[in-house]
């Protein structure tokens, strides 16, 4: 008799506090190179540029955060980026 594959499936865990919290440090670093980065952009490429290079990245990051949900900190990382150079411009 055969035995049912549901049983064998891979099962997802959650991530772990400890997972998360190594991930702020890159987090704040995506968020200040981005805020940087994006600046220069605005003064190069104008608004235009930049918003289209911010979406561009902020779809990026949300394919990668699909397989790995830790890596989730880093959109929000992009997203503070873009949120600093709107509320500072």
């Amino acid at each position: 008799m055969r035995r049912p594959t549901a049983r064998f499936q891979y099962v997802r865990r959650e991530p772990g506090l400890g997972e998360y919290l190594a991930m702020t440090i890159p987090m704040l670093v995506l968020a200040a190179v981005g805020y940087v980065v994006l600046l220069v952009l605005l003064g190069v490429a104008g608004a235009g540029g930049a918003a289209v290079v911010w979406l561009c990245g902020f779809l990026l990051l949300g394919g990668i955060t699909h397989g790995r949900p830790p890596l989730a900190l880093l959109r929000w990382g992009w997203l503070i980026a873009g949120a600093l150079v709107v509320l500072t411009t």
